[in-house]
């Protein structure tokens, strides 16, 4: 059996609600509240833990609900400077000990406040806890945990000897329940130990549900069970491939470079403790068949012809593999361009992407940035690898910069470029030396974080061996909005010494924690003593404090003839407003700054009607943006206006009386769908009764089978029947799955308009593939604003007889089709009706022409 390769859509959320966990010890994550912030966003209905769970230095007050999701963790557990009353494990069924700390897999200590006898951890109810298969308990200096000597851990742990538990009974401990034997991880019969060990029959390979030979679990299951069979394992030894546990994964397929094909069983790759189809984005498939982060010794990775990287022994060939691979590739998708990028010890064929978004006036690069505070995307070359690819060449980031989680051996060149943020910066948790943001000139502060527009706090590593050292922002000179956050950095010099009155305005606060390690040296002569780094060139440049009184804002210097004009940020070179380094509100495409752009005019082919865009006024709105009667661009209509279309623009318009009726709902990549794969059972009633989705619409096969692995159940296919209501997608359409029973897609029948911002694989606005379906039936369909059409279906006719020039915006628009041979549709009666014009059709019937021939 073959088959071609298709473009992966799996991501981490494919294969369970699962986390990655943490290494960072007992180190706490800046201020208390920031580090409790990282937890909760980072275990927050989490269920596998596929690194350690470390849950150190929570307060009093801290709410810790966030951690009774999860169930199984990879790694070790460590409990330990918390000072909450109650930790609630209350599902955590197994600890697989794939790392260790201090060479146990549970490690609790230190839990309490010796100056306030009050604080301190008193409960940590773990009654599901069964089982660790590798790695000891260790236990101590808890002066108020209660119940942890009363469990019999050698049910739990594999070697006894590895059991140390310093914990003596406390006075006012409550004794465990009468049906507990003794036995309890809290008080009430609900916190009893469930043993699944020490009680079982002789019969019994290894863990049971109770003491009869016919209790016995299957070999294949850990931490107990329900029943006898593989499907029953309450968790697995090893794998779980759906329901069942399994001794290993099925195969792998191989390739055929020759035909572009996979050859074999469908492939099943060991990801965790799960069999999974295809591996998460980044990682890596090994000769055994798992999904690993990084090669070893002696292997490196090449990018298979779409899906996967895939390891190879042969360094001396690796050139001519990769090129063979190129060819076969620009064969099989002509339409991209792959490069060969040689890296250590590493071969990627990488895919080059779209041409990068450019500011209309500047010519500049521009980036979208990120909302992602000090989230981890990931693991941590997969962050590196995404935060390089979002800001490599850019200058002007619109929201706002998270620079967190990068590492000392980690080249940071590709921040370099980055002149003007419109939200806020934050720098934390890098083990960086130095971080190059030396053309960083202005901040806007349009969001901010915690009241700051700049943050830098935690950046140092494990015992302060690595560290953040210096940040030269040499040409910093200006934070609009927000204030300056600097604290818990050790090694970082000479921020302290920078006169943040000139950078920031006085309205907001300054709070700089002084670091002084003692290798830090002064500032260079020329600096007068404020600077960002060593050297003449790293010295600050003041444009507000030394100005003279007379200057309206920013300067060059202290003479009256120094003073920039008022519409000028961050400084000048001369005094007029071409003159500005940044613009405090607007520029027009003449590099001039301005208050507010030019008025209105009438939009015809001599008189271009220019429109604000964040700083910028550009002759036209980007795709897909509304123009307001005040002339700014915008991504949404506010309340009381409506979108409509006029003489080619897009408009937002006062409704006149209560505004048409339309319901706008949020769709996948927005909102509270902003992390979903797709549509399923467990979102599709959000789009009920809605003419517009912001966002994207994505139907893959488990949007009706369901997904075990985040619990989600099947899907009524007669749901899809929601989609009837709706005529406009602001993202993309893609259709990846649909009903055996359901012909055509006439659900979608409405669909009006199709935008494709943003883009499937950042290409497509339409995307059908692998569905038996016999036409399409979009017959409402008139628009695809941006981004291509892709349409693949053995059995579809119809589609060809379309003439999509009619509905591409542009030329640069491309329309790719691989369906029924014409002929055949022709021998089967599958034409368009009669009265349909040379356009073509979506199907049968008059009603599905594209439009009618003139009478």
């Amino acid at each position: 059996m073959s088959r071609l390769l298709g473009t992966p859509t799996f991501s981490c959320q494919e294969i369970t609600q699962s986390c990655l966990g943490t290494n960072y010890n007992d180190v706490r994550l800046g201020t208390t509240e920031e580090h409790y912030i990282q937890l909760k966003e980072m275990y927050n209905g989490c269920e596998i833990v596929l690194g350690n769970l470390e849950i150190t230095h929570l307060q009093p007050h801290h709410d810790t609900s966030f951690l009774k999701e999860i169930q199984e963790v990879d790694g070790y557990v460590l409990i330990a400077g918390n000072l909450v009353k109650t930790i609630p494990l209350v599902n955590l069924r197994i600890i697989r000990g794939k790392s260790l700390y201090k060479n146990s897999a549970l490690y609790i200590s230190s839990n309490f406040n010796e100056n306030k006898v009050a604080n301190g951890l008193e409960e940590l109810p773990m009654r599901q806890l069964k089982e660790i298969l590798h790695g000891g308990v260790t236990i101590a200096k808890n002066n108020r945990l209660c119940h942890m000597d009363t469990i019999k851990w050698k049910d739990i742990v594999h070697i006894a000897n590895d059991i140390v538990i310093k914990q003596s009974p406390l006075p006012d401990c409550p004794t465990c329940d009468v049906n507990c034997n003794g036995s309890c991880w809290g008080p009430g019969p609900e916190n009893c130990q469930i043993l699944t060990k020490l009680n079982c029959a002789q019969e019994c390979s290894g863990r049971c549900r109770g003491p009869d030979p016919s209790d016995c679990c299957h070999s294949q299951c850990a931490a107990g069970c329900t029943g006898p069979k593989e499907s029953d394992c309450l968790a697995c030894l090893r794998f779980r491939d759906g329901n069942t546990c399994l001794e290993s994964c099925s195969l792998t397929d191989t390739y055929n470079l020759k035909q572009n094909l996979l050859e074999g069983t469908p492939k099943k790759y060991s990801y965790g403790s799960s069999c999974v189809k295809k591996c998460p984005h980044n990682y890596i498939v090994s000769d055994s068949g798992s999904c690993i982060q990084s090669c070893g010794i002696g292997t490196y990775a090449v990018r298979n012809i779409v899906s996967h990287y895939f390891m190879q022994q042969d360094k001396d060939k690796k050139r001519d593999w990769t090129e063979s691979v190129q060819t076969s590739l620009n064969n099989v998708l002509k339409h991209n361009t792959y490069i060969i990028t040689p890296g250590k010890e590493i071969y990627n064929i990488t895919s080059k992407l779209d041409k990068p978004k450019v500011d209309a006036i500047s010519n500049k690069k521009v980036c979208s940035g990120t909302a992602n505070r000090m989230s981890q995307l990931g693991p941590v070359e997969y962050h590196y690898n995404y935060l390089k690819k979002m800001y490599q060449g850019c200058a002007i980031v619109l929201g706002n910069l998270e620079i967190t989680h990068l590492r000392d051996d980690y080249d940071l060149s590709f921040l370099k470029d980055i002149q003007e943020v419109g939200g806020y910066v934050i720098i934390a948790l890098n083990t960086a030396k130095s971080i190059p943001l030396g053309n960083l000139r202005i901040i806007r502060g349009e969001t901010l974080y915690q009241n700051a527009a700049l943050t830098i706090f935690s950046n140092y590593g494990v015992n302060v061996t690595h560290a953040l050292e210096e940040l030269p922002m040499r040409q910093l000179q200006e934070i609009i909005h927000g204030g300056v956050l600097i604290r818990n950095n050790p090694k970082l010099c000479n921020l302290h010494t920078i006169q943040w009155e000139d950078i920031v305005h006085s309205n907001y606060n300054i709070s700089v924690q002084k670091s002084s390690p003692a290798n830090c040296s002064e500032c260079d002569k020329a600096c007068s003593g404020s600077c960002w780094s060593l050297g003449p060139d790293n010295c600050q440049i003041l444009t507000k404090l030394v100005c003279d009184q007379t200057c309206p804002g920013r300067c060059r210097g202290p003479k009256p003839s120094d003073c920039c004009d008022h519409k000028c940020a961050a400084g000048c070179k001369g005094p007029k407003e071409t003159d500005c380094l940044a613009c405090k509100l607007v520029r027009d495409d003449h590099d001039k700054c301005l208050e507010f752009c030019s008025p209105l005019h009438t939009l015809n082919d001599v008189y271009p009607m220019e429109s604000n865009r964040r700083d910028s006024c550009v002759i036209k709105c980007p795709v897909d943006y509304m123009v307001t009667d005040c002339g700014t661009c915008v991504d949404k209509c506010g309340p009381g206006l409506y979108m409509v279309k006029e003489y080619g623009v897009l408009r937002c318009k006062k409704c006149d009386g209560p505004c048409p009726e339309g319901k706008t709902c949020i769709g996948i990549g927005y909102g509270n769908l902003k992390n979903t794969i797709a549509v399923n059972a467990s979102n599709i009633d959000d789009f009920e009764n809605c003419t517009t989705v912001l966002g994207s619409i994505i139907l893959q096969e488990f949007s009706i089978n369901g997904d075990v692995f985040t619990n989600t159940t099947a899907m009524d296919p007669a749901k899809l029947n929601i989609f009837r209501s709706i005529r406009e997608i602001t993202g993309y359409l893609l259709i990846q799955w649909w009903p055996e029973d359901y012909t055509d897609l006439s659900i979608f029948e409405n669909l009006e308009v199709i935008r494709g911002g943003p883009k499937h694989s950042w290409r497509y606005a339409l995307a059908v593939t692998n569905v038996s379906i016999s036409s399409l039936g979009l017959k409402s369909l008139k628009e695809v604003s941006d981004g291509d059409v892709t349409i693949r279906s053995k059995d579809l006719c119809y589609a060809d007889t379309i003439n999509w020039t009619r509905i591409l915006r542009t030329n640069k628009q491309r329309i790719s089709t691989v369906n029924k041979n014409l002929e055949e549709c022709v021998a089967e009666g599958k034409i368009c009706d009669a009265s349909c014009s040379e356009d073509g059709c979506w199907g049968p019937g008059p009603s599905q022409c594209f439009s009618h021939n003139r009478k």
